[in-house]
């Protein structure tokens, strides 16, 4: 089939009165060769008028005659239906991409970044949305079930085994939110968490808004040497103290993991996880990164 045969397919559809739900998909931009066609269509569902081609071919500026809207309806194959709609839409979204590309940078570099990013959000692929019976998905479990059996020795561990274990480790493709009141130690929990996933070899970024570098450093030496943060700041470390201090240092150098305080937007933490694909994102806190979408628009709600 051709682009042509692609939309008088679903154009045939449409005269039959099948599929309408996907008109409200597409527009007049989707087509080429029935653009007027398709809005005569659009308008008749607009007005709740019943779709009759007869109408259709004195709306459509006689972009089609009668006879050939029928002949459409004729050919009209209801089993290809769904691959020549969601041709159209790739089609469309690769016109726009392309358009996307050709926009002409200005002097603010970061916007322009920015709104490329959101435009690119904001093309539309054809997903196939058809329910499936529950019991069909009882292969993917067992496979799921599988997988979990010959991997167990390789699991994500946060490290307390009381969540380990009503858990079983953090799973690829799962959003884990932490919440608590200030000052009850988010931060310490998700620096652990870090420290532990790296510890057995995987890959981790941490995004921290609030604490410096240093900051981290000191509490992640306090984790392994067991020396209290009162006398660091005192200025009161003993002997023994400092040699904790080392072997802590050595330990922090062994599971030392890429960890950012500059990254303040979706959108810069989203090109750095494409870019280095870690199995572990840390953002400590997910709270003030939304924040910063509040300079394009009027406020935010978290």
């Amino acid at each position: 089939m051709n682009m042509h045969d692609h939309e008088t397919q679903i154009i045939g559809a449409f005269l039959n009165n099948h599929s309408l739900e996907f008109a409200e998909m597409l527009s007049e931009d989707h087509f080429y060769s029935c653009r007027k066609t398709y809005s005569a269509i659009k308008s008749a569902l607009n007005k709740k008028i019943a779709i009759n081609y007869m109408d259709i071919a004195k709306e459509c500026d006689n972009e089609y005659k009668a006879a050939e809207l029928h002949a459409m309806m004729i050919m009209a194959m209801p089993e290809t239906f769904e691959s020549c709609f969601a041709l159209i839409k790739e089609i469309r979204a690769e016109q726009l991409f392309k358009n996307i590309l050709r926009t002409v940078p200005s002097d603010d570099v970061q916007r322009d970044v920015t709104d490329m990013m959101a435009r690119l959000q904001g093309i539309d692929f054809y997903r196939d949305s058809q329910c499936r019976e529950l019991k069909e998905f009882f292969m993917p479990f067992t496979e799921q079930l599988d997988e979990w059996e010959h991997h167990k020795d390789k699991r994500m561990l946060i490290g307390i085994t009381k969540l380990d274990d009503a858990l079983g480790g953090l799973h690829r493709g799962e959003l884990t939110v932490v919440g608590a009141r200030t000052s009850v130690g988010k931060s310490h929990f998700a620096l652990q968490t870090a420290l532990n996933v790296s510890k057995i070899k995987m890959k981790v970024l941490f995004v921290s808004v609030e604490m410096s570098g240093e900051q981290m450093y000191q509490r992640a030496v306090i984790r392994y040497s067991e020396v209290s943060s009162d006398k660091m700041r005192s200025g009161t470390l003993q002997r023994e103290d400092w040699s904790k201090i080392v072997e802590a240092s050595a330990i922090i150098e062994d599971v030392s993991f890429p960890l950012s305080m500059r990254m303040r937007t979706i959108q810069e933490i989203r090109s750095r996880v494409v870019f280095d694909r870690p199995d572990l994102l840390i953002i400590d806190y997910v709270g003030k990164v939304l924040q910063s979408l509040v300079q394009y628009c009027f406020g935010v709600i978290i």
